[in-house]
């Protein structure tokens, strides 16, 4: 529409960590918490998505968490193609990262 092409916002590599996360506003609060899967506001490390060392999650007030992918392709190779064979309606199959979350 009116011929503006859109133009991709730029990409935080790290956030900053001067920035005050939801985990940093309910830690300050007395809240335990947890973030489990994808952190996309920081550079890749050791992987795919990998976590970074320095702006993470646990370094912006997440006391615990996982970079578990859950049952997504690329989570696990070497989970079996069983586990993530075509379920049953109503039936989505154990997903790791939704009972990591669940057990925090």
């Amino acid at each position: 529409m009116g011929g503006q092409p859109l133009a991709s916002p730029p990409y935080p590599t790290d956030l900053p960590l001067a920035e005050e996360t939801l985990g940093q506003l309910f830690a300050g609060a007395g809240y335990r918490t947890g973030y489990f899967g994808k952190w996309h506001v920081s550079q890749h490390h050791e992987g795919y998505l990998g976590w970074s060392k320095t702006h993470g999650p646990l370094q912006q007030g997440f006391h615990e968490g996982d970079q578990e992918f859950g049952s997504h392709p690329y989570g696990d190779p070497s989970r079996s193609t069983a586990a993530m064979s075509p379920f049953a309606e109503g039936d989505y199959g154990a997903d790791p990262l939704t009972e990591k979350a669940r057990a925090f």
